[in-house]
């Protein structure tokens, strides 16, 4: 756990701001009503966080990030979601990249702090395309729009090819 939050410092943060504001989360998302009660069952709090998980990943694809300022708080905290198992909350999180990087904030990349960033984007859409597109054409269509979108960044382009 101390390795993580030494490579990770900016992740644990955010995660650890999410936390201290879950009751103001759960408002503006509309599930105030939630009874939240303490639990060790894993099985009951695994399902409760795909739950969490995918009807904030719907909210946040029926956003707009054209006057959002802070695409990289946005991108570290969804991008490890793309890996999840849940066909759903994958589709979603293609969509809210494609909106993200259509807004022309490629000059994220060109900043060294964003490396993490530039790394997990890389993994993903591999991810996708080796394990995952063959299967799902939404995501097929959402990657290579998401691709079309990342190879307008020349200093992306020049990344990956070295």
């Amino acid at each position: 756990m101390a390795i993580g939050f030494m490579r990770f410092p900016k992740v644990f943060l955010l995660r650890t701001q999410v936390v201290k504001k879950l009751p103001l989360i759960l408002k503006v998302f509309h599930i105030e009503n939630l009874e939240m009660h303490l639990t060790t069952d894993i099985q009951e709090l695994l399902f409760m966080l795909k739950s969490i998980q995918q009807n904030i990943c719907s909210k946040l694809a029926d956003c707009s990030y054209k006057n959002y300022e802070n695409s990289t708080e946005i991108l570290v905290s969804l991008i490890p979601l793309g890996f999840s198992q849940s066909r759903v909350i994958v589709h979603n999180i293609a969509v809210i990249l494609n909106k993200v990087f259509s807004t022309e904030r490629l000059n994220i990349f060109e900043d060294r702090s964003n490396a993490l960033i530039f790394n997990l984007t890389i993994t993903l859409i591999n991810y996708w395309i080796a394990d995952l597109v063959s299967n799902d054409n939404f995501l097929l269509s959402a990657t290579v729009d998401l691709l079309e979108s990342l190879s307008k960044s020349g200093n992306l382009l020049i990344k990956i090819h070295s």
